[in-house]
């Protein structure tokens, strides 16, 4: 089963620029997800091998704010 995230973009110059520019791509999926891969080793300053998450058993509640 695959997992997804939306995105929204706003009515900004930058984020409409940003939307054509993905919204053109062949295979936005890949691309999308090869560049936050990236972003993230790039602001964490870890390597892959450091990078691994844990798996747990517990359960979000995302609503109990």
């Amino acid at each position: 089963m695959a997992r997804k995230i939306s995105v929204s973009f706003k009515e900004t110059t930058k984020d409409l620029e940003l939307y054509e520019l993905l919204n053109n791509m062949e295979d936005k999926s890949c691309e999308i997800k090869r560049l936050l891969r990236k972003a993230l080793e790039e602001n964490s300053g870890t390597s892959k091998e450091n990078n691994k998450i844990e798996k747990t058993d517990k359960k979000i509640d995302i609503l109990d704010f």
